[in-house]
Protein backbone atom coordinates (compact mmCIF):
# COMPACT_ATOMS: atom_id res chain seq x y z
CA UNK A 1 0.00 0.00 0.00
CA UNK A 2 1.36 3.72 -0.35
CA UNK A 3 3.63 4.88 2.13
CA UNK A 4 1.07 7.52 3.96
CA UNK A 5 -1.30 5.06 4.00
CA UNK A 6 0.78 2.60 5.35
CA UNK A 7 1.93 4.83 8.23
CA UNK A 8 -1.58 5.68 9.27
CA UNK A 9 -2.78 2.56 9.39
CA UNK A 10 0.34 1.48 11.65
CA UNK A 11 0.38 4.61 13.57
CA UNK A 12 -3.47 3.76 14.50
CA UNK A 13 -2.73 -0.11 15.65
CA UNK A 14 1.03 0.73 17.32
CA UNK A 15 2.02 -0.94 20.70
CA UNK A 16 -0.20 0.02 23.18
CA UNK A 17 -2.69 2.30 21.15
CA UNK A 18 0.77 4.97 20.71
CA UNK A 19 1.96 6.55 17.55
CA UNK A 20 4.92 6.20 16.39
CA UNK A 21 7.34 8.41 18.19
CA UNK A 22 8.64 7.23 21.86
CA UNK A 23 7.06 4.52 22.79
CA UNK A 24 5.83 6.29 26.54
CA UNK A 25 5.78 3.59 29.60
CA UNK A 26 7.97 1.32 27.65
CA UNK A 27 11.35 1.19 28.34
CA UNK A 28 14.19 1.61 25.16
CA UNK A 29 17.40 1.25 27.12
CA UNK A 30 17.25 -2.51 26.43
CA UNK A 31 17.65 -3.11 30.17
CA UNK A 32 14.42 -4.61 31.12
CA UNK A 33 12.10 -7.20 29.26
CA UNK A 34 9.57 -5.48 27.04
CA UNK A 35 8.15 -9.49 25.43
CA UNK A 36 4.80 -9.35 27.18
CA UNK A 37 4.22 -5.73 25.94
CA UNK A 38 4.84 -6.80 22.29
CA UNK A 39 3.16 -10.04 22.34
CA UNK A 40 0.12 -8.04 23.42
CA UNK A 41 0.05 -5.81 20.76
CA UNK A 42 0.12 -7.64 18.03
CA UNK A 43 -2.42 -10.63 19.83
CA UNK A 44 -4.82 -7.10 19.64
CA UNK A 45 -3.99 -5.60 16.48
CA UNK A 46 -1.89 -7.89 13.94
CA UNK A 47 -0.30 -4.63 12.16
CA UNK A 48 2.38 -3.46 15.16
CA UNK A 49 5.19 -1.09 14.24
CA UNK A 50 8.31 -1.12 16.92
CA UNK A 51 9.57 2.83 16.81
CA UNK A 52 12.89 3.75 17.06
CA UNK A 53 13.79 7.05 19.14
CA UNK A 54 13.54 10.62 17.37
CA UNK A 55 15.64 10.81 14.31
CA UNK A 56 15.63 6.93 13.91
CA UNK A 57 18.51 7.20 16.55
CA UNK A 58 18.64 3.63 18.18
CA UNK A 59 15.88 2.63 20.42
CA UNK A 60 16.85 -0.94 22.47
CA UNK A 61 14.14 -3.07 23.54
CA UNK A 62 15.72 -5.54 25.85
CA UNK A 63 13.67 -9.63 25.39
CA UNK A 64 14.32 -12.00 28.23
CA UNK A 65 11.51 -14.20 27.22
CA UNK A 66 10.42 -14.48 23.00
CA UNK A 67 8.09 -12.55 20.69
CA UNK A 68 5.67 -14.97 19.99
CA UNK A 69 3.24 -14.67 17.25
CA UNK A 70 0.39 -16.93 17.32
CA UNK A 71 -2.62 -15.82 15.31
CA UNK A 72 -2.43 -15.14 11.24
CA UNK A 73 -2.42 -11.60 9.46
CA UNK A 74 0.71 -10.06 11.00
CA UNK A 75 2.55 -7.41 9.73
CA UNK A 76 5.52 -6.58 12.57
CA UNK A 77 7.57 -3.83 11.38
CA UNK A 78 10.87 -2.07 12.84
CA UNK A 79 12.01 0.94 12.18
CA UNK A 80 15.47 1.84 11.32
CA UNK A 81 17.10 2.26 14.42
CA UNK A 82 14.62 0.08 16.40
CA UNK A 83 16.34 -3.12 17.80
CA UNK A 84 15.40 -6.17 19.82
CA UNK A 85 18.67 -7.17 22.26
CA UNK A 86 18.57 -9.94 24.48
CA UNK A 87 18.03 -9.67 28.11
CA UNK A 88 19.11 -12.94 29.62
CA UNK A 89 18.94 -16.03 27.34
CA UNK A 90 15.08 -15.76 25.50
CA UNK A 91 16.09 -18.30 23.13
CA UNK A 92 14.26 -17.55 19.59
CA UNK A 93 13.72 -13.74 20.03
CA UNK A 94 11.26 -14.41 17.87
CA UNK A 95 9.16 -17.30 17.10
CA UNK A 96 6.19 -18.33 15.20
CA UNK A 97 3.72 -21.35 16.57
CA UNK A 98 0.91 -22.38 15.13
CA UNK A 99 -0.17 -25.71 16.99
CA UNK A 100 -1.13 -29.33 16.33
CA UNK A 101 -4.31 -31.35 16.17
CA UNK A 102 -5.74 -32.54 19.24
CA UNK A 103 -7.76 -34.81 18.20
CA UNK A 104 -8.28 -37.20 15.52
CA UNK A 105 -10.71 -38.39 13.60
CA UNK A 106 -10.40 -42.29 11.73
CA UNK A 107 -10.56 -41.83 7.13
CA UNK A 108 -13.24 -44.30 6.23
CA UNK A 109 -12.41 -44.59 2.93
CA UNK A 110 -8.84 -44.70 1.33
CA UNK A 111 -7.18 -41.42 0.04
CA UNK A 112 -4.22 -41.97 -2.35
CA UNK A 113 -1.48 -40.08 -3.72
CA UNK A 114 -2.10 -37.09 -5.99
CA UNK A 115 -6.37 -37.09 -4.64
CA UNK A 116 -7.45 -34.19 -3.32
CA UNK A 117 -10.12 -35.79 -0.83
CA UNK A 118 -10.41 -37.66 2.34
CA UNK A 119 -13.36 -39.45 3.66
CA UNK A 120 -14.81 -39.67 7.32
CA UNK A 121 -17.48 -41.72 8.26
CA UNK A 122 -19.31 -38.53 9.85
CA UNK A 123 -18.92 -34.76 10.35
CA UNK A 124 -15.83 -34.13 12.59
CA UNK A 125 -17.54 -30.13 12.04
CA UNK A 126 -14.23 -28.73 10.07
CA UNK A 127 -15.12 -26.14 7.62
CA UNK A 128 -14.02 -24.61 4.30
CA UNK A 129 -10.75 -22.86 5.40
CA UNK A 130 -9.49 -24.88 8.59
CA UNK A 131 -6.30 -26.53 8.13
CA UNK A 132 -6.22 -30.49 7.95
CA UNK A 133 -3.61 -32.89 9.15
CA UNK A 134 -3.23 -36.38 7.81
CA UNK A 135 -1.40 -39.00 9.10
CA UNK A 136 -0.99 -42.24 8.74
CA UNK A 137 1.12 -45.35 10.80
CA UNK A 138 3.13 -45.90 7.71
CA UNK A 139 6.63 -45.50 7.80
CA UNK A 140 7.85 -43.11 5.34
CA UNK A 141 10.16 -44.77 3.14
CA UNK A 142 10.93 -42.79 0.06
CA UNK A 143 13.51 -41.17 1.32
CA UNK A 144 16.42 -41.60 4.60
CA UNK A 145 14.46 -42.06 7.19
CA UNK A 146 16.84 -41.96 10.32
CA UNK A 147 14.12 -41.06 13.26
CA UNK A 148 11.23 -43.66 11.90
CA UNK A 149 8.74 -40.77 10.89
CA UNK A 150 5.52 -41.63 9.85
CA UNK A 151 3.53 -40.30 7.09
CA UNK A 152 2.10 -36.81 7.42
CA UNK A 153 0.32 -34.00 5.12
CA UNK A 154 -1.09 -30.78 5.98
CA UNK A 155 -4.10 -29.28 3.61
CA UNK A 156 -6.37 -26.47 3.62
CA UNK A 157 -10.08 -27.61 3.07
CA UNK A 158 -11.46 -25.81 -0.53
CA UNK A 159 -14.66 -27.58 -0.71
CA UNK A 160 -17.02 -30.07 2.11
CA UNK A 161 -19.66 -32.57 1.26
CA UNK A 162 -21.89 -34.65 2.83
CA UNK A 163 -22.51 -35.55 6.45
CA UNK A 164 -22.39 -39.02 6.98
CA UNK A 165 -19.86 -39.86 5.15
CA UNK A 166 -18.41 -36.42 4.99
CA UNK A 167 -16.08 -35.70 2.25
CA UNK A 168 -13.59 -32.55 2.25
CA UNK A 169 -11.45 -31.65 -0.89
CA UNK A 170 -8.20 -29.79 -0.89
CA UNK A 171 -6.57 -27.70 -3.52
CA UNK A 172 -3.13 -29.25 -3.64
CA UNK A 173 -3.15 -33.36 -3.96
CA UNK A 174 -2.09 -35.75 -1.23
CA UNK A 175 1.49 -36.28 -1.19
CA UNK A 176 1.06 -40.03 -0.31
CA UNK A 177 -1.28 -42.52 0.23
CA UNK A 178 -2.94 -42.22 3.46
CA UNK A 179 -4.84 -46.14 3.79
CA UNK A 180 -7.31 -47.19 6.22
CA UNK A 181 -5.54 -50.34 6.94
CA UNK A 182 -2.39 -47.79 7.89
CA UNK A 183 -4.37 -46.43 10.41
CA UNK A 184 -4.85 -43.38 8.40
CA UNK A 185 -6.35 -39.67 10.90
CA UNK A 186 -7.03 -36.69 10.13
CA UNK A 187 -7.33 -33.80 12.67
CA UNK A 188 -7.58 -30.08 12.69
CA UNK A 189 -4.13 -27.90 12.80
CA UNK A 190 -4.05 -24.27 13.23
CA UNK A 191 -1.35 -23.19 10.64
CA UNK A 192 -0.31 -19.86 10.64
CA UNK A 193 -1.29 -17.61 7.27
CA UNK A 194 0.19 -13.62 5.84
CA UNK A 195 3.02 -13.21 8.72
CA UNK A 196 5.52 -10.53 7.37
CA UNK A 197 8.24 -9.34 9.78
CA UNK A 198 9.89 -6.53 8.08
CA UNK A 199 13.18 -4.83 8.59
CA UNK A 200 13.81 -7.35 11.78
CA UNK A 201 17.06 -5.83 13.13
CA UNK A 202 19.06 -7.89 16.14
CA UNK A 203 22.02 -6.68 18.36
CA UNK A 204 22.15 -3.85 16.25
CA UNK A 205 22.37 -6.65 12.98
CA UNK A 206 19.75 -5.88 9.81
Amino acid sequence: MPTDVFARTIANTTLKGLATGPMLGLDRTGLTDQASAMNAAIGANGMVEIPAAAGNASAHYGLASRINITRSNVHLRFQNGAVLLPNGDPGNMIEINGSAPTSWVPLSADAWTNACVITTATDPGWQVGDWLEIRSNKIIDSTPNTFGDALGDCHKIAQKFGTGPCQFVFKQPLCDDFLVVDGAVAGKAVILENIVIENPQFNGEN
